[in-house]
């Protein structure tokens, strides 16, 4: 099987049928795990498939308020494709908490960019040149429910341009906010590809 890694560049996605968006609605409500997970099934598509192919994975596109849900995350992830359990235990999955780049980074744009960057730096200095590069996972919905629109965004446009070598991002956008990733790409020359995922 080919695969064509993306590295170096930027890319939005959003889930594509309404099973998805459903599942992303009732993110905050209470829930059971499977329609919970079922709204980032593409994510965890697209990281096992990076992962099976040598590459390390940053994801930070959900809320991982405990251990429990940072294990699920690994979970969902192996239960694509068993196949990457041997990357996991050599630590190419590294999941941190969306929200907590919010409560560190706060309204500096330059200090989400510079999260980003150290940590993907960190990982390939502890991978020693064992992983073919790294693949960044982010959402925007801290900064979003916070009225910060602005500061993601110039951290969207910021981000495109200062990438460590062998890295890229999917941003996942939900739904409500297409509109404002298509006003963001149309700004943002940065930006490389819209994923309409399933």
């Amino acid at each position: 099987m080919s695969f064509d890694a993306y590295l170096k560049s930027h890319m939005a996605g959003f889930p594509s049928d309404e099973e998805d968006r459903k599942g992303l609605q009732i993110e905050n409500q209470k829930h059971d795990l499977q329609s919970y997970s079922s709204s980032y099934q593409p994510l965890y598509e697209i990281c096992n498939t990076y992962l099976s192919n040598g590459y390390s994975v940053l994801y930070g596109a959900e809320s991982v308020p405990n251990k429990s849900a940072e294990e699920n995350i690994f979970e969902n992830i192996m239960n694509v494709n068993s196949e990457v359990q041997n990357y996991l235990s050599k630590g190419f999955l590294t999941v941190v908490n969306r929200d907590s780049i919010y409560e560190e980074c706060g309204a500096d744009y330059r200090s989400i960019v510079n999260f980003w960057n150290s940590n993907v730096s960190r990982i390939q200095e502890e991978l020693d040149g064992k992983t073919k590069g790294t693949m960044i996972f982010s959402a925007p919905d801290s900064y979003l429910k916070h009225d910060k629109h602005d500061i993601f965004l110039m951290f969207e446009e910021e981000m495109g341009k200062t990438f460590p070598t062998k890295s890229s991002m999917i941003c996942w956008y939900k739904e409500e906010w297409l509109n404002l990733v298509i006003s963001v790409i149309n700004q943002d020359s940065n930006y490389s590809q819209i994923c309409c995922l399933r």
